[in-house]
Formats: structure tokens, sequence, C-alpha cells
């Protein structure tokens, strides 16, 4: 009963503490521009989060035993909320360089032990739908937060916007204290003491498949999430594919977590790759015209199909990885998910643009697809692996 009763303080608490994240990505390189940053400098405050947020992970499976997930969490929350209160005090460029790399730290807690601990609160034939609520709760509040922020900047000033983020995380820190979980290491654990860990090592290997597709889904994310306004003209068609995109995410998370756990195996990850190349042509449309009907249908379509089809690569990998560990294992699993999905998006802005820059955007969003597609025989292979039963 306990681990459903943290289940819940873990969805109640997500979204102040993921909402925190999503409400200050867009306002912190506008408030470093505010500053007279050039630009190579304001993307350098989100650079500077998400590298340190990666070069963290690494670190995470070895922090998590040794401080337990709970406390895990709490400092992750701390250390993602409380340097936001420094943000209003200065505009130097190094300082709020400084201030985004502190909390890179804490993201990286919060982002891997919040997964380690869906897999470990759960059931394995209630994993699937875990972690498709467990999207939810920090998808939907995104889709506010996210376009919320730069308009209270605007309104209400920065300092506002600053002050409501902090204390939104460090609520959702307040939440996770209550949790009863304990799973800090106290000393060796003598062999033969837990079967499962003893009888199944835990070996990289096994988490490869999942993490290949889950790492090239994510680069192809990067064409909708950093170059759909460059690619696209108008707005409308621009906002329009954006919402879709977050709004068939949420759908494409909740709906793998449901049939995977009532098949027992991803039956969503090959129709998700499917989905998401089908989002990618859609996008390829919207580029290659300028007409206003085709590029706000382009947009609405590509977005629904690809947010819909991503969302179900997420869930069904990040299961997957989990059904191919002992629970000792989980920790290296979150990490290797969230690995693969930062990576991916970090690659994927960088080539998707480079590619961009040399044979246009309707070329480079078919290049994505193709890269994308090639991915169908792993996910294919996935697919058709059971989940091991409940003992």
């Amino acid at each position: 009963m306990d681990g459903r009763r943290d289940f819940r303080l873990l969805l109640a608490s997500a979204p102040l503490t993921f909402g925190s994240f999503g409400l200050l990505l867009p306002v912190v390189p506008l408030w470093a521009e505010h500053g007279g940053a050039p630009p190579a400098g304001v993307g350098a405050t989100n650079a500077a989060f998400l590298f340190v947020t990666v070069v963290t992970q690494v670190a995470a499976p070895r922090i998590l035993p040794r401080l337990g997930h709970r406390e895990s969490l709490v400092l992750g929350a701390v250390l993602l909320g409380l340097p936001v209160f420094a943000y209003p005090l200065t505009t130097s460029l190094p300082a709020l360089v400084a201030i985004s790399a502190l909390r890179g730290i804490g993201f990286a807690l919060v982002v891997v032990t919040s997964g380690a601990l869906v897999a470990r609160l759960l059931p394995a034939h209630r994993r699937g739908r875990g972690v498709g609520l467990f999207g939810l709760s920090i998808g939907i509040p995104n889709v506010l937060w996210l376009p919320a922020g730069p308009w209270a900047a605007e309104v209400a000033g920065f300092a506002v916007v600053f002050v409501l983020g902090g204390v939104l995380t460090l609520a959702g820190a307040s939440i996770v204290v209550a949790m009863r979980i304990r799973t800090r290491e106290r000393g060796r654990s003598r062999p033969g003491r837990d079967p499962d860990t003893a009888d199944r090592p835990v070996r990289l290997r096994s988490l490869a498949t999942p993490f290949a597709v889950m790492c090239v889904a994510a680069l192809a994310s990067s064409a909708f999430v950093t170059f759909l306004p460059a690619a696209f003209e108008g707005a409308s068609g621009v906002t329009a594919g954006l919402f879709a995109y977050g709004v068939g995410g949420l759908a494409g998370r909740w709906l793998a977590g449901e049939l995977g756990d009532r098949y027992r195996r991803p039956v969503l990850l090959v129709p998700g790759v499917f989905l998401s190349v089908a989002g990618l042509l859609g996008l390829l449309v919207g580029a290659s015209t300028d007409a206003p009907t085709v590029v706000l249908v382009a947009g609405l379509a590509g977005g629904l199909a690809f947010g819909v089809g991503f969302g179900a690569v997420q869930n069904t990998t990040m299961t997957a990885m989990f059904d191919r560990v002992p629970p000792r294992g989980f920790d290296l699993a979150s990490t290797a998910w969230n690995m693969a999905f930062d990576a991916g998006t970090a690659a994927g802005s960088l080539a998707i643009g480079v590619a961009a820059g040399l044979t246009g955007y309707p070329v480079t969003f078919a290049i994505t697809a193709g890269l994308l597609a090639a991915t169908l025989p792993l996910a294919v292979t996935l697919g058709r692996q059971t989940r091991a039963v409940d003992p």
C-alpha cells in the first residue's frame, strides 16, 4: 500500500517540480537577452543547464543508492529551485550560466530519480500505465507553463516569474518529503540475499535496443521543438503544430501505457515509429509551401501524428528498459533512458540545424524521417518481446 501512496505523492509533486522547469526554460534566455547578452550568450544559459544535466546523469546510478531515492529527489528539487531566486539579482552572463549549471545538477537528479521511482513503486503489470500517468502529470502542466513564461515575464515582470518558479519547485520538494520509501544503502548486501538480484545481473547491452530507438526519436523531435518556427511561413501553422505536438504527446504516452499493460508487451512501439515518420513528412509538406491553409493543416496533422508517435515511443522504450533489468538496475535504466532523450535532442538540435543550412528544411526533414524509419527493425524486435509476469 505504501507503494501506491508514494506513487500518488510522486504524481502530486511532479507538476510542480517539472512545471517550474517548463516555466523557466524560455524565460532564462530572455532574461540574459534583457541584460544585453549576445545571441551565443543567450543560448549558453540553457546549454549549460542541459550539459550539466547530462554529465550528472552519468553519476546518478551511484548517487541514488547512497542517498536514497526520496532524499535524492528532495535534493534535486532543492538544487533545481533554490538557485532560481538568484536570477533576478544579476544580469551578468557568467553568473546566469553558473546558476543554470547548478540547476542542471538538480534537474538530473529529479528526472533520473522520478523514473526509477515509477519502476520501484509499481509492480511490472502496472508499470506501463504508471509511466503513462507520470507522463501526463508532467506533460499537462507544461503545455500551459511553457508558453506562459514569456507572457508572464512581459506582463508581470521577470522577478515575479522567477519567484514563482522557485516556489513551485520547493513546493514539489515538500510533497516528496512525505514519501515513506527508504532505499538508502547501509552496507553492502550479502550475496544471494535477493534471488532476483543474484540470478539477473545488470547488463548494459540489454538496454542498447530501446536506447537506440529512443535516441533517434529524440533527435527527430528536435525538428518540431527547435526548427518548426523557422521552417514554417506564418505564426498560425507554428502555433497549431506545437500545440498539436504537445497534446499528441500526452495521448501517446497514456495510450501506450494502457495497451502495454493489457497485452504485456510494447504494442505501440512500431505504430509509434510509423506515426513519427508520418509527422515528419507532414512537417516536410508545411516547409515546402507558403500557402497558409496548407501550412496550417500540415502543422496540425504533422504535429499531432508526431506527438502521438513520439509519446508512444517514450513510454514503450522506458518500460522496455525497466523490463530488461532486475530491480537493482532500475536506476541505471532510468539514467540510460534520460541520457538517450537528452543526448538525442541535443544532437538533433545541432545536426538538423547544420543540415538545414546546407540543404534546406524540406530535404533535411526527409533525411530525418529516413533515419527514424531505419529504426523500424529494432522496434519490431522490441515490440515482440513479452514482459515477465509478476511473481
